[in-house]
């Protein structure tokens, strides 16, 4: 990351001080307490307050190239949100139904179609979460958790890295295990990502770990994030039906 800075310097002629970097991760970490605010709220509350379809656009918003002082912007609009939504959740409001069926999402949510992750809700399958950021220790959203945030701005820049997805698959098992434990789920919507090779063959062994470790159901779903032609709501529809059957059943000890 450093060696990253030196050649944008000398691309754009201008110098990136330590300072300058260190003043950028700062100044996003009010967005990133908004994220996590709003993460833990639909994580912990039920019934689930918004669909799953949502969590992308909060990323999104998080992501995008922001000068320092228009960081405010996006950090009030997730602040917004996680107000409004705290107060569905004081009234018991929300989008599927008390005691739903819980899971969490292998890989993260579609980039560009929200019809996927909608289905699940329609049916009445609550979706806690996707695999979006999440890292060891306990499976939590944020690295900084309990965690002492290094002094060298480009290691902490770095620490992305750490995050499941960009881990080799027997860490990656580990943390999803783990997210799995914290989040109390009830199941795992196992999608694998057809138009990523490497991903692929991942979602058979972390099906298995999970069954063998924490011996909840994982459906497997042939899925691709960002062509929406690839989406079939009729084969999606029965496979998740089916699905939720079994996360009642097996939650009942049937």
């Amino acid at each position: 990351m450093r060696r990253l800075a030196r050649k944008l310097e000398e691309v754009v002629g201008f110098e990136i001080t330590e300072d300058m970097v260190r003043e950028s991760i700062n100044a996003r970490s009010e967005v990133g307490k908004a994220l996590r605010n709003l993460q833990n709220l639909q994580e912990s509350s039920d019934p689930m307050p918004i669909s799953a379809t949502h969590e992308m656009l909060w990323h999104c918003a998080s992501t995008l190239p922001h000068s320092i002082s228009d960081l405010r912007e996006p950090a009030a609009v997730l602040n917004t949100a996680y107000e409004e939504l705290n107060k569905r959740v004081k009234k018991g409001d929300g989008v599927v139904r008390k005691g739903a069926p819980r899971v969490l999402s292998l890989v993260p949510h579609h980039f560009a179609d929200p019809r996927w992750e909608h289905l699940p809700c329609e049916i009445g399958i609550a979706m806690v979460a996707s695999e979006i950021e999440f890292f060891p220790m306990r499976g939590e959203r944020s690295i900084d958790i309990g965690q002492e945030k290094p002094e060298d701005p480009y290691e902490l820049l770095s620490q992305g890295l750490h995050s499941s997805l960009s881990q080799n698959l027997s860490a990656r098992t580990a943390i999803m295990i783990e997210a799995c434990k914290r989040l109390r789920v009830n199941g795992v919507l196992g999608k694998y990502h057809v138009g990523c090779r490497i991903n692929v063959g991942d979602a058979l062994i972390i099906k298995d770990a999970i069954l063998r470790e924490l011996g909840i159901p994982v459906l497997l779903l042939e899925w691709e994030g960002f062509d929406p032609r690839t989406y079939n709501e009729e084969r999606y529809k029965i496979q998740l039906e089916s699905f939720k059957d079994i996360l009642i059943n097996s939650r009942q000890g049937k």
